[in-house]
């Protein structure tokens, strides 16, 4: 059962609120090619800016690494029962492994930049809108790592003191449950496009042919990270229930985290 706050919007509410905000709508289409370049090239430069500040501020990624590795152990107990499952295995790991852990993900995001021309040129229009769709969730996920990691202490939090109860009260502190609710939709229909996309068996040729290409000019860790999350979502022959589990899980810890509630992680 989800638990809520007094008086709270619902996360569809949040969500619409937050989309509003950003000028944007989750699971809206470009209407060409170019359109969808522009929204791919305007989060690949928030990207820029955000690992360039990162750069400079070593003590700040330090403390922010610790941060995302406690998230991200989060994820993997949350999630480990559809990682046992053998249909949903690869797409549990590149969805942890892949879109949020703590790795250094700037020289794919520089990648994706320098070939975003090639992409638009070469890709359909919804598999463009699917790449700036990730982009924008890590954008919009950097930005709520920051923001917690501000009321955990910044620099000086101690990853070892970092509790359930500590990491509760901070997530309150921050008061954006408007972008939290936005972060769990855009998951949702990343993955609802990923699940589309990887059914056109010419796009799965097509990134088996540039294997090689993409290795000679540079691109090989660019091109796994594509390969990867095609593989995995073509091996679940139809996403329904992952995503499903994925959404309802996180919303209802969206709402726990904010009402208080106990035992914010356990489902």
């Amino acid at each position: 059962m989800t638990v809520k706050a007094p008086h709270s919007m619902s996360s569809g509410e949040a969500a619409s609120g937050a989309s509003a905000e950003s000028g944007q709508t989750t699971g809206n289409r470009s209407p060409d090619k170019a359109s969808a370049g522009a929204a791919l090239r305007l989060q690949l430069r928030r990207l820029h800016e955000i690992h360039a500040g990162r750069s400079e501020r070593v003590e700040h990624t330090k403390a922010w690494h610790a941060l995302v590795q406690w998230q991200s152990d989060r994820l993997r107990s949350t999630y480990a029962d559809l990682r046992a499952e053998e249909r949903y295995r690869l797409a549990t790991d590149f969805f942890l492994e892949e879109i949020y852990a703590p790795v250094d993900f700037s020289k794919r995001d520089r990648d994706i930049e320098k070939i975003t021309p090639i992409l638009v040129r070469m890709l359909p229009t919804q598999a463009i809108d699917a790449v700036a769709l990730a982009m924008e969730l890590n954008v919009l996920t950097h930005r709520l790592d920051d923001e917690l990691l501000a009321k955990l202490g910044g620099e000086s939090c101690d990853p070892e003191s970092l509790t359930a109860q500590r990491y509760a009260e901070a997530y309150r502190a921050c008061e954006n449950y408007g972008e939290r609710a936005r972060q769990i939709e855009i998951i949702h229909g990343l993955g609802r496009d990923l699940d589309e996309l990887v059914r056109h068996r010419m796009l799965y040729a097509m990134l088996k042919a540039m294997r090689r290409p993409a290795e000679v000019a540079g691109y090989a860790e660019l091109h796994r990270f594509l390969a990867k999350g095609f593989v995995a979502f073509r091996a679940m022959k139809g996403a329904g229930h992952f995503l499903k589990t994925i959404y309802t899980r996180e919303t209802e810890i969206l709402n726990r985290l904010r009402s208080g509630h106990p035992n914010p992680f356990q489902h």
